[in-house]
């Protein structure tokens, strides 16, 4: 999946979605983008983890952008709510 300039905007659909569902949600939609860009706006961070390229908006402003791996390394920001977002999903099946 491509997030960057192009001809489809998509408001993510899996924000209220149980991790199964969006995991089918995902896999669907993938497969209905193939070779298309898509642009991506996403609540969850896993949502985009495996797109070509990730844009960090910060204050109305593009301040990041590469693979989750490069802004991982690179962006103190996407770190810091990558983190946030791992530690929430281990204790949401901490709690199941």
């Amino acid at each position: 999946m491509r997030v960057c300039a192009g001809c489809a905007n998509r408001n993510e659909a899996t924000a209220y979605t149980d991790p199964e569902n969006e995991a089918i949600l995902q896999n669907s939609i993938a497969k209905l983008v193939a070779g298309k860009t898509l642009i991506v706006i996403a609540h969850r961070l896993s949502t985009v983890k495996d797109s070509d390229q990730i844009f960090i908006v910060n204050d109305g402003n593009v301040t990041a952008h590469g693979t989750h791996e490069e802004l991982l390394v690179s962006c103190p920001l996407y770190k810091e709510m990558w983190n946030a977002h791992i530690s929430v999903k281990d204790t949401v099946k901490e709690g199941e």
